[in-house]
């Protein structure tokens, strides 16, 4: 994630130092077992980093975490939703320039 940040791809400021992963999604993970809780906090989250990226023009909200899939978004957000399984930034943008919206 740390090679996309360049590229205005957003996960939040405050991170995980080992793992890239958002904090926010982390707790919401680890403080709510129940998947519904999950939805209403990841709710917040994404319009929280919707918010952030807008500011930083050209930005794109990414959700950055192994237990968050297009599904779970689906769920959470009435936004366009790309899915990027990728081993490098190089790869992560190549799939993100020739990728379409999965609607929600």
């Amino acid at each position: 994630m740390d090679g996309l940040r360049a590229y205005g791809w957003h996960n939040g400021h405050e991170r995980d130092e080992s793992t890239g992963v958002s904090l926010e999604l982390l707790r919401i993970w680890r403080n709510f077992s129940d998947r519904q809780l999950r939805i209403r906090n990841l709710v917040v989250a994404v319009v929280q980093l919707q918010g952030e990226a807008e500011r930083i023009g050209n930005g794109v909200p990414v959700i950055w975490h192994r237990e968050i899939d297009v599904g779970t978004l689906y769920e959470a957000t009435q936004t366009k939703v790309i899915a990027i399984t990728a081993s490098t930034a190089q790869e992560a943008l190549e799939v993100w320039n020739k990728s379409e919206y999965f609607d929600c």
